[in-house]
């Protein structure tokens, strides 16, 4: 995070480890002012420096400076709040809302009125999201918002409240290797690349199309699971 701590999800709790002392803090499900649930899928840390951890069971927001929880779960009968309790990404876009994905749809918080908008896949619109699994969410330097999920890339229109959606399509040149996205990164110069579950993806912006990285040619393997850029410019990719 910002003050150099790492923070690490397991499938038993959350840790936080001081490299100055070489200590854990260990944070766990067992009552109520704690973690909804120990299987951690996500951790965000926003702008006024909360944290943000998804798990199997609900979203939970850690205020640090006051040590204190605060717990989101979807209930049924209510529009307003989560799609699914299995949070799998988060990410707060530059008007400060917070985007919250989940094994079945993406939620948008408003802090303001502490309710989620749900966004799903509609049967017949195009331009709805492509998948309700959301496996990840990445704003781009143009305040672009791409959600990736389990068949699909999707942009965010944040005018038209609606995606334009980027499929994979072996007839079609220019389109993605594959539709299931794990990986979203932005490199120093702007190109946007896209890890899929067959090879990587670089996205051309101004002829919206797609080149393709595959086994054999420049990375071991086709399975997509991260991006990071050095101080070099070089991309590594897991």
């Amino acid at each position: 995070d910002h003050a150099g701590i790492f923070w690490i999800g397991t499938e038993a709790g959350l840790n936080k480890w001081n490299l100055e002392n070489n200590t854990f803090t260990t944070y766990l499900h067992t009552n109520s002012s704690g973690l909804s649930n120990d299987r951690i899928l996500a951790i965000y840390e926003d702008r006024q420096g909360d944290f943000w951890i998804g798990t199997l069971v609900g979203l939970n927001r850690f205020n640090r400076a006051a040590g204190g929880w605060t717990h989101w779960e979807s209930e049924v009968g209510n529009p307003h709040s989560l799609s699914n309790n299995g949070i799998l990404s988060i990410n707060e876009d530059y008007r400060g809302f917070l985007w919250v994905g989940t094994t079945s749809g993406l939620n948008r918080w408003d802090r303001e009125t502490n309710t989620f908008e749900r966004y799903l896949k509609e049967p017949g619109n195009p331009n709805s999201l492509s998948h309700d699994m959301v496996l990840v969410i990445f704003e781009d330097r143009y305040r672009g918002l791409w959600i990736g999920t389990g068949e699909g890339l999707n942009k965010f229109d944040g005018v038209k409240n609606d995606f334009t959606r980027y499929l994979s399509d072996p007839q079609v040149p220019g389109t993605l290797s594959d539709s299931e996205i794990n990986s979203i990164y932005e490199d120093r110069s702007g190109i946007l690349w896209i890890g899929t579950s067959v090879g990587l993806n670089k996205y051309d912006r101004e002829k919206n199309t797609f080149s393709h990285y595959h086994l054999g040619q420049e990375i071991p393997s086709d399975m997509i699971k991260g991006i990071l850029e050095d101080d070099k410019g070089h991309l590594w990719i897991s």
